[in-house]
């Protein structure tokens, strides 16, 4: 799998060839079919057959045993939630701690770590089947793996960060955010995001941009919505800052919209 990234110049796609239309219709069911510009239609599930979504979110240092069928540690004040998107149908767990930090594997015991288990948003069991579900999702791709390994009890000092990646039937997002940042993280992540499609510097918007490559604007948008709504779905951006952000994506694209490729950086 590979991350996104920015294209090269020669690449790079103006907003004008691929059809995007200006307007984005923006309602109170932020999380479930937000209309965005064609063909980055918000949809709750994957509309491919045979495609996978998974976001991981880890607030704090967290640990899986050596197969990754269960969690082992969550940092006080921490949490863990996994969840995978197929059509039609979600399945998540979240870990959190509950009289203490450390669960021994396969523990059944509620003290240490806690996981609750939703599949389609009602309640199951966290048993053998629920155990060799995790471990496939989180096994299916070596740099899933290094990513969540490198993250073991690395406590709040770490930094915050959300890596994507994308294969023919999978994407992923993976979002990593230290305690005392939770409530920042979201929203300065949409800012830079803007930023990365031509829209002003988050903190200085006089700042000029350094990166000279041309924006690609599709692998830009696409990675833009699917991170946002994972960090809304995870509760890490209130229904309100999504809705402004993807309000902000729209009148972004709309100033690229059959302008010459805009020069972006971080």
């Amino acid at each position: 799998m590979k991350p996104y990234q920015r294209s090269a110049p020669s690449r790079a796609v103006p907003v004008a060839r691929l059809g995007i239309a200006v307007s984005l219709v923006v309602g109170a069911a932020a999380l479930a079919m937000d209309v965005v510009p064609d063909p980055f239609a918000w949809v709750p599930y994957p509309d491919e057959p045979g495609v996978t979504w998974v976001w991981v979110t880890a607030v704090g240092g967290v640990a899986f045993d050596a197969s990754f069928r269960d969690v082992t540690h969550v940092d006080p004040e921490g949490w863990v939630r996994v969840e995978e998107r197929r059509a039609e149908s979600a399945r998540w767990i979240v870990a959190t701690p509950v009289g203490g930090t450390e669960r021994p594997a396969g523990a059944e015991a509620a003290s240490g770590v806690r996981i609750d288990t939703f599949i389609d948003g009602r309640a199951a069991p966290w048993d053998d089947a629920a155990r060799a579900w995790l471990a496939e999702l989180l096994t299916a791709d070596p740099e899933r793996m290094a990513w969540l390994r490198t993250r073991e009890h690395d406590g709040s000092g770490a930094s915050s960060g959300v890596h994507l990646t994308s294969s023919d039937d999978a994407r992923a997002s993976l979002v990593r955010v230290a305690p005392g940042s939770r409530a920042t993280f979201g929203p300065g992540y949409l800012g830079w995001t803007l930023f990365g499609l031509g829209g002003p510097h988050p903190i200085d918007p006089q700042r000029p941009r350094l990166d000279t490559h041309p924006i690609d604007v599709g692998a830009e948008a696409q990675a833009a919505l699917f991170a946002a709504h994972h960090l809304a779905a995870h509760g890490l951006v209130a229904p309100a800052d999504l809705e402004a952000f993807l309000q902000a994506l729209a009148a972004q694209l709309d100033a690229l919209d059959g302008a010459e490729p805009t020069p972006a950086g971080r």
